[in-house]
């Protein structure tokens, strides 16, 4: 595959999800610009701290059952 093509193909999958996201924005009434905040202003940050989080909690655990078991 060659860069054009791949390029190509980034700009196809960019206008599909545009125009998802232009069909959610009408159907919940919010329109395009509110709906991208929201997914990518709010939603993926939270979203991303989120799994953060957890993955520290099992980190935090697995060293703690590694602990009680080697000891």
């Amino acid at each position: 595959m060659t860069y054009a093509e791949f390029q190509q193909y980034v700009d196809w999958l960019f206008w599909v999800c545009v125009d998802i996201l232009k069909v959610w924005g009408d159907w919940t009434g919010l329109g395009y610009n509110l709906i991208n905040i929201l997914i990518f202003i709010l939603l993926q940050p939270i979203l991303i701290l989120i799994f953060f989080i957890l993955w520290r909690i099992e980190v935090s655990r697995r060293k703690k059952l590694e602990r009680t078991y080697y000891e």
